[in-house]
């Protein structure tokens, strides 16, 4: 539920923002809806971050970077002292934190032509991104509960399929 509201703040953003309901794009912050601009966009990212960090058992958050660069480098060194699973852990946690530091960068690359050319637009690339990954995150138990489901009709079908005893004898 957090992150379907944020992507309707964040969407909300983009389409309000461009119809002027939230100042003008790249403005100073002296106005009120200047402010409600700032407060929508710091909530959004805050139930963001609370529910990935919930999700994920606090190991990834997202929406800074100064804890994860600093476990990145703690991890790089664990990497020339550890072997065994302590050594497996201390791969599999850099990959993450230098992937999501990779793509946090990449993200500014990409939104900062973007934002100067499209302004409020430009949140749409964001909200489509959180449609996208909140759709996805739904598949797994999706599909668990399909297999159920045709588990459950299997069972009663071979169950109706099988013959019937009349006192323990079979017809």
């Amino acid at each position: 539920m957090p992150l379907w509201i944020s992507f309707w703040l964040v969407l909300f953003t983009a389409l309000g923002g461009h119809f002027g309901l939230l100042g003008t794009f790249g403005g100073a912050v002296t106005h009120t809806v200047d402010f409600l601009l700032l407060a929508i966009l710091s909530f959004a990212m805050g139930l963001q971050n609370a529910a990935i960090a919930t999700s994920t058992g606090l190991l990834v958050r997202t929406t800074h970077l100064t804890g994860p660069a600093t476990d990145l480098g703690i991890h790089l060194a664990e990497l020339m002292f550890s072997k065994g699973e302590a050594l497996a852990h201390a791969k599999r946690h850099a990959a993450l934190r230098a992937g999501k530091i990779t793509a946090f960068a990449a993200g500014a690359a990409v939104t900062v032509p973007l934002a100067y050319r499209f302004e409020f637009l430009a949140f749409l690339l964001p909200a489509a991104m959180m449609l996208v990954a909140i759709t996805l995150s739904f598949l797994p138990e999706r599909i668990a509960r399909e297999a159920r489901a045709q588990r459950l009709r299997l069972r009663r079908s071979d169950r109706a399929a099988a013959p019937t005893t009349v006192d323990g004898v079979l017809p």
